[in-house]
């Protein structure tokens, strides 16, 4: 200890040679750790001394404390429930504001895409109101999501009637062609299917316990996938045909509806 504290020949930590240093043969632990406001890091660093060589116990030796370190949990967590709750707030906000921004907009058309913005002003109105209930039913500081409940019915029941008004959009914009009623036909009843099926297929796989493989549900889930590939179908070939001859911004605008259909 002598040789170490005055020659320091050994390389010790300083933190070890500060306590190293407050000994001195007579003061006990207790006292040593008083010196240091009772932290319970002393008892270590003392044992750890003896341990090494430096210091010889007198008396019997405790063995040093064990220290837990726990993991702090946040007061708000990042998980894939707050995400889901912040997106019910979002989606309400957006869904309003849309609704809003699209009823005034309705005059600043031309009179044949008019309809086109009013069905836009709709289905965004529609679909605040869904949101608004899935926020008070499900929303931030409300524990029914944690409980394993969730709105899949609510889901549905919005898309049955919002996803209509969305691919009714394209025979809107395609306003004066032939083709256009056709075109409405065929989406709307490929747009019935993937929501019908893909409820029926969701409801199943949550019915099944413990992770098991549900083959209906899956089945039911490809037949919903065939009719959005039908849909792109259409919309990539029909209506990309249709729209050849319209003006840059309706072929613009739909445009960026068959990218939200593809990818949204």
């Amino acid at each position: 200890m002598v040789e170490e504290v005055a020659l320091r020949n050994n390389g010790l930590q300083l933190r070890l040679r500060a306590y190293l240093i407050l000994v001195d043969g007579t003061k006990s632990s207790a006292e040593i750790k008083s010196l240091n406001h009772g932290l319970p890091e002393v008892e270590m660093v003392l044992a750890a001394l003896c341990d090494e060589g430096y210091l010889e116990a007198v008396g019997e030796r405790q063995a040093a404390p064990i220290i837990k370190l726990e993991l702090v949990r946040l007061p708000i967590q990042l998980d894939l429930i707050m995400t889901t709750q912040f997106a019910f707030m979002a989606s309400l906000l957006g869904m309003l504001g849309s609704a809003y921004y699209f009823s005034l907009m309705k005059s600043a058309v031309p009179v044949e895409y008019q309809s086109s913005v009013a069905t836009s002003a709709v289905y965004c109105f529609m679909a605040s109101i869904m949101y608004a209930y899935m926020n008070y039913k499900f929303g931030i500081g409300i524990d029914t999501l944690k409980a394993g409940h969730y709105p899949t019915t609510l889901r549905y029941i919005d898309w049955i009637v919002t996803t209509q008004l969305i691919v009714l959009k394209f025979p809107q914009l395609l306003a004066g062609d032939d083709r256009g009623s056709a075109i409405a036909s065929l989406v709307v009843i490929a747009d019935f299917i993937i929501i019908l099926f893909g409820f029926i297929g969701e409801t199943a796989i949550n019915a099944s316990s413990g992770g098991e493989f549900n083959l209906i549900g899956f089945a039911m889930f490809g037949v919903s996938m065939l009719a959005w590939l039908f849909i792109l179908f259409v919309l990539y070939s029909t209506v990309t045909a249709a729209a050849a001859d319209k003006l840059d911004p309706i072929q613009q605008g739909l445009s960026k509806l068959k990218l939200f259909i593809l990818i949204g």
